[in-house]
């Protein structure tokens, strides 16, 4: 079976399709980098929080530079990030009468809360990080699809946009974007990194991490690399799906698939 790309996506903020056959490595990162932007750019409206107010309050202190991500999260914790965006919580958890189901009903409301923070810190992110993006073709359905057969990466991720609810987009959303950018530094061939890994997830970590990077000049690269310190601090711009499933543990976020023809072991 030919080697082929498959980018699809309709979406609040654009629409994309994409069909590359056999393709080469700069041209996937690329098309990857895109992809990952118009994700970016669409995930939080599927979310239970109201970004657009979110992403107003925290462009009441303007940033610009990789090195104002640092300087800015000195200034707060999460405790504080949670106080600025909790009224912009959208969903409602009750605390249920029942004992039994309060440590659930906990487990839920962390996950919503750093849902929330996650948001705060993504409106954040794209003020350095602007997430442009080029929209191309025409999709035929209200979906996002990623289907991928190369040597170095066989999987595929979509979700019917037009037949399910925003708690399973944003959550199908997440999970594709982090699967993007997993893949992406091998497609980019883009040269070892050091200071994007952390022995423990914790905000202080991210603060640190953040002050000792030194951002490559190249934009992209130092995207991926602010991204990546957020990720491995615990505190992603965009959540992980493990995340969002802690919030939702009724979905069951499709996994990569690629087999496409050959026997299962």
């Amino acid at each position: 079976m030919a080697e082929f790309l498959y980018l699809i996506a309709q979406l609040k903020t654009g629409k994309l399709d994409v069909k590359l056959e056999d393709p080469k490595p700069a041209e996937i990162a690329s098309q990857l980098q895109n992809f990952s932007h118009l994700l970016s750019s669409s995930v939080y409206y599927y979310s239970p929080v109201d970004y657009e107010k979110i992403r107003a309050s925290a462009a009441k202190a303007p940033i610009s530079r990789p090195q104002d991500l640092a300087a800015m999260l000195k200034s707060f914790t999460p405790t504080k990030i949670l106080e600025t965006v909790k009224p912009f919580i959208t969903l409602q958890l009750l605390q249920p009468t029942d004992e039994s189901q309060v440590k659930k009903w906990k487990k839920k409301t962390r996950a919503l809360e750093q849902i929330a923070i996650s948001a705060y810190l993504h409106a954040l992110f794209v003020q350095v990080f602007p997430q442009n993006f080029k929209q191309s073709g025409s999709p035929s359905k209200a979906e996002v699809r990623l289907a991928a057969n190369m040597p170095a990466w066989k999987a595929v991720k979509k979700v019917d946009c037009a037949k399910t609810e925003n708690k399973e987009i944003f959550a199908s959303l997440c999970a594709i974007y982090h699967a993007v950018h997993a893949k992406l530094p091998a497609f980019a061939q883009m040269p070892q990194m050091a200071g994007s890994a952390s022995e423990r997830k914790s905000y202080s970590a991210l603060v640190t991490l953040l002050s000792s990077l030194n951002f490559p000049s190249d934009a992209f690269q130092a995207e991926w690399l602010a991204f990546a310190t957020f990720n491995a601090a615990g505190f992603p711009p965009v959540p992980s799906a493990e995340l969002v499933g802690e919030l939702y543990p009724e979905l069951k976020v499709p996994k990569p698939r690629g087999n496409f023809g050959k026997k299962k072991k």
